[in-house]
């Protein structure tokens, strides 16, 4: 059964004005918490459950709906942010039994809650300062990853509404990734599920487009890519993009270049 997404907000104001303290595994029902406890103790509070570790890197891999890397301009009230460290970053701690089969290394260290969007709020429990455990992030700073809390409702947003009326064309041809690394998507939305990225250059079949979408297959997995970022075959020169487009593909080029940065820096090639 889920709670409410205006429920579960609300609880977790409720333990913010406690002004709690700090304490690793605290979920504010003593007075204490610590970052995860803060988002355990609201569900709790708002007729929910909370199964297994009581950890923020349990809560990344196991309970998550969703989990895509943070942009601005997708930032929904009610997500939940982690910070990460990659391996061989200072203070990497992540524990043993998630090493295990070749997955998934990072260590997401801590975690909150998008209160506000416009401004920018992420609420969250840490180390006691000046007898307030509780602060308020204005900006995205190190929160690299996010998405929605199994087990809580939030609703259809309207882009989840429009999804369901794109129409398809049936068509074929093959394009070209331009602009940076490209979202593979469940769905022709922003908001669907990502299934892979796909590098800069790569080459696709399309099978229809539609609204702004194209259907595509990449390594045999089929979905769906926003076609602004696609040379279709046949077109001479790239489609002309607003500033905003151009400034997504320059953030998609930065996390590229993140990507890559990261991977030299852990000693993987």
């Amino acid at each position: 059964m889920s709670i409410t997404l205006t429920a579960f907000l609300e609880q977790l104001e409720t333990i913010c004005a406690t002004k709690p303290d700090y304490r690793i595994g605290g979920s504010g029902t003593d007075g204490t918490c610590d970052c995860i406890g803060l988002i355990i103790g609201a569900v709790r509070r708002a007729g929910g459950s909370w199964k297994g570790y009581h950890g923020s890197n349990y809560a990344a891999r196991k309970q998550m709906a969703d989990f895509v890397e943070l942009k601005p301009a997708h930032l929904f009230v009610g997500e939940i942010v982690f910070k990460a460290r990659n391996p061989g970053d200072s203070s990497y701690s992540l524990p043993d039994r998630y090493k295990a089969n070749g997955g998934d290394l990072l260590d997401y260290y801590h975690v909150g809650v998008v209160t506000k969007v416009r401004p920018l709020e992420i609420t969250h429990c840490s180390t006691t300062v000046n007898g307030n455990s509780i602060h308020r992030d204005a900006t995205l700073g190190k929160w690299k990853y996010g998405g929605r809390l199994k087990g809580i409702d939030y609703g259809t947003t309207q882009e989840e509404t429009e999804m369901s009326e794109v129409k398809m064309q049936e068509t074929r041809n093959k394009a070209t990734v331009t602009g940076g690394r490209l979202s593979l998507r469940q769905a022709p939305s922003k908001t669907a599920d990502r299934l892979a990225w796909i590098p800069n250059g790569t080459r696709l079949d399309v099978t229809g487009q539609g609204d702004g979408w194209c259907a595509v297959t990449y390594d045999t997995i089929p979905g769906y890519v926003m076609e602004r970022y696609l040379i279709l075959d046949g077109e001479t020169e790239e489609k002309p993009k607003t500033d905003a487009e151009r400034l997504e593909a320059l953030e998609n080029q930065a996390a590229e270049f993140e990507r890559r940065i990261a991977v030299l820096e852990g000693g993987a090639g």
